[in-house]
């Protein structure tokens, strides 16, 4: 329950993010079509509980604007709509973002645990520099890989 509650609590901060960037560049469109998309993800999240469909507004509105807030907020709807494989995915990559926040990542370790409750992990085992290809997206970079992939 903590991941979702620290969930909310970074989603109402957000709006100030957008402010900046509407504020530095001047508004685009772009920008109030990427913060409507946010609300609604948020609207959908916290009022409906409808994981999947914040999600899918959480990935538009981060396509039009990649900041950390969005991210965070993508990986964790990822993570309640049952998507371990992106949520992962997308908290590793909120993990190296440059704006991540210190009590978030500090959630990192508890959230990967639980999305890794969902997955299967292989290892892979190939001649060093070996190009790995798993669905048809390499993986991870080169052979060899010391832990197990998640799939």
């Amino acid at each position: 329950m903590a991941p979702r509650i620290r969930f909310l609590a970074v989603a109402l901060v957000v709006p100030l993010a957008f402010a900046h960037v509407a504020h530095a560049e001047g508004e685009t469109s772009a920008t109030r079509e990427a913060e409507a998309r946010f609300e609604e993800g948020k609207r959908l999240y916290r009022d409906k509980k409808d994981f999947e469909g914040a999600r899918l507004k959480f990935a538009q509105a981060f396509a039009l604007n990649p900041s950390a807030a969005i991210l965070w907020n993508l990986a964790v709807s990822e993570l309640d709509a049952n998507r371990p494989l992106e949520a992962l995915q997308h908290f590793r990559d909120y993990a190296r973002h440059s704006d991540a926040k210190t009590s978030n990542t500090e959630l990192l370790p508890e959230l990967t645990k639980r999305a890794r409750k969902g997955l299967g992990r292989i290892a892979i085992e190939a001649p060093e520099g070996t190009e790995i290809v798993v669905d048809g997206r390499p993986f991870p970079d080169r052979a060899p890989e010391s832990d197990p992939a998640d799939v």
